[in-house]
């Protein structure tokens, strides 16, 4: 598992991941953003624990390089297969999807894989460009 992240609980997370995962675990600074995308390509799943931005550009880049996602919410604990992100309140949930992730890898991947390919084109540029064009159109209509 790999962690980029220069947060607040840094220290805390890495001698917690030591101390239950014996230090499987590596943990790197933020990285230039051509390596950041191409670590976030490469990752089985993102995960955005903050309590604050469940929805954020990092689970954004996450899901339109086809990477599921893992995020909080403010609502109770819910499983979104089909919309390519789970969501989890606190961290007790977070370690029960986990499991539960790990049970089922490759049919959860799967699912969440395509979800994410049906993201990226819903929110591709050009999709988005046209969809501006027609609002600014309705506009000079009337």
């Amino acid at each position: 598992m790999l962690i980029v992240s220069k947060g607040p609980y840094r220290e805390k997370l890495v001698r917690y991941t030591s101390k239950v995962y014996g230090g499987g675990i590596e943990f790197l600074e933020p990285q230039p953003r051509r390596k950041y995308l191409e670590l976030l390509s490469r990752a089985r799943y993102a995960v955005n624990p903050s309590r604050h931005k469940a929805f954020s550009m990092f689970t954004a880049e996450a899901l339109a390089c086809g990477v599921p996602v893992i995020t909080t919410a403010i609502v109770k604990f819910k499983i979104w297969y089909k919309q390519g992100v789970y969501l989890c309140n606190n961290f007790e949930e977070l370690e029960k999807l986990l499991s539960l992730i790990i049970k089922s890898e490759e049919e959860v991947r799967r699912a969440l894989i395509e979800y994410s390919h049906q993201f990226r084109q819903l929110f591709s540029w050009n999709n988005l460009a046209d969809k501006f064009i027609s609002i600014i159109n309705s506009f000079t209509r009337k």
